[in-house]
């Protein structure tokens, strides 16, 4: 299963029990809009249904993430991303005219 990173899933993790518990001292009758997204986040992140699921696949998850050893980013060697360059349509001259966009200017996600 994929889990976020270990800085963001802390986040989630400190930020709904800070939330929680202003909510519980404040008397909340019903969670707050904030604190219903929170949950519903770390349920997804965690693949669990249940908040207290989710805290407790959060917590080990950041257990294990702690003690192992942290893993160095890829080096990116400053090429460039490759683009698509479209193929052009079927009785089109083969150089543009001046100041037509040429079709590598169009990049694909």
């Amino acid at each position: 299963m994929l889990m976020p990173s270990p800085t963001v899933l802390r986040g989630l993790v400190e930020e709904y029990e800070a939330l929680l518990a202003e909510e519980t001292l404040a008397g909340a009758a019903e969670p707050s809009p904030r604190l219903r997204d929170l949950g519903y986040t770390l349920c997804v992140s965690t693949g669990t249904r249940e908040i207290r699921d989710a805290l407790a696949a959060a917590r080990a998850h950041l257990v294990t993430t702690a003690s192992a050893p942290a893993t160095p980013a890829p080096h990116r060697s400053g090429a460039a991303t490759p683009r698509f360059i479209a193929p052009r349509p079927a009785g089109s001259p083969a150089t543009p005219a001046a100041g037509a966009p040429l079709a590598a200017d169009t990049a694909v996600p």
